[in-house]
């Protein structure tokens, strides 16, 4: 009896850490009593960000077609592409300056960027983006 309780509490702890493994990774953007929810791929520079959460970033505009804030720290790139093409609604770092770039127009490849995530709600306030947006791990 002992032996089947243990196999079923195993099986059931297995299948709590894989479902846990399996769920989207997502951070919330707060700001100007606004939230957006970006969801992050899954990669070495989207973990790098989760373990700052949560932040504080300044967004300003950059080459109309983007908001651009940089972290404490620089994120890892460690195994992404050399270039990347962003859609609208993208969330990405730029390798060689540090920097988060989020996407409001279509960029054409770039050399340096990486993919960090895709917002998956409030992508339309991106452009509404400045001083004091708060990012934080969301459920």
């Amino acid at each position: 009896m002992k032996a089947i309780l243990a196999l079923v509490c195993m099986t059931a702890l297995f299948a709590a850490i894989s479902a846990a493994e399996a769920a989207p990774r997502r951070i919330r953007l707060s700001f100007d009593g606004r939230e957006a929810l970006v969801e992050l791929y899954d990669n070495a520079t989207a973990e790098s960000l989760e373990k700052m959460l949560p932040l504080t970033l300044d967004f300003e505009d950059f080459a109309g077609e983007e908001k651009i804030a940089y972290t404490p720290e620089k994120l890892s790139t460690a195994g992404m592409p050399e270039s990347y093409a962003p859609k609208a609604g993208e969330m990405t770092v730029y390798a060689p300056w540090g920097n988060i770039a989020i996407f409001y127009k279509e960029h054409g490849a770039s050399r340096g960027l990486v993919p960090l995530g895709r917002f998956i709600s409030g992508a339309e306030q991106i452009t509404l983006m400045g001083k004091n947006v708060r990012l934080e791990a969301a459920q």
